[in-house]
């Protein structure tokens, strides 16, 4: 695991749980590879995790955790990684409960998603 990586990534999450928003233990989180099995260290590819929420939350629910951004297929270029946007746990942080994508620089970019309304089905 590179180091610089990691310290981004806990930099980015402000030691919240990118999936739950609880707070992190800055020696025990999880650094979750969103791209299972290819070890790729890049903030984009990077989610700050408990360890229950890691296994438990996104492994075991690997569906939930793919329509949701924290899995992302094996076949994906890393270039890509920061296109795919992540649906935040919430919190008090602003970005938290939203859609964003992570940049290779350590920070969230908010992605504008639109809802539909009953407007939209008359």
């Amino acid at each position: 695991m590179d180091k610089n990586v990691r310290a981004t990534v806990w930099e980015r999450c402000q030691g919240l749980c990118e999936f739950c928003s609880r707070t992190l233990d800055p020696e025990t989180w999880d650094f979750h590879h969103r791209q299972l099995g290819t070890k790729r260290d890049r903030p984009s590819n990077g989610i700050a995790a408990h360890h229950s929420c890691h296994l438990v939350g996104i492994h075991n629910f690997p569906k939930d955790a793919r329509e949701n951004g924290f899995i992302i297929s094996k076949y994906m270029p890393a270039n890509e990684f920061p296109s795919v946007p992540v649906l935040l746990g919430g919190g008090e942080n602003p970005d938290r409960g939203r859609w964003v994508t992570l940049t290779n620089y350590g920070k969230y970019k908010p992605v504008s998603v639109d809802i539909p309304t009953a407007d939209d089905y008359t």
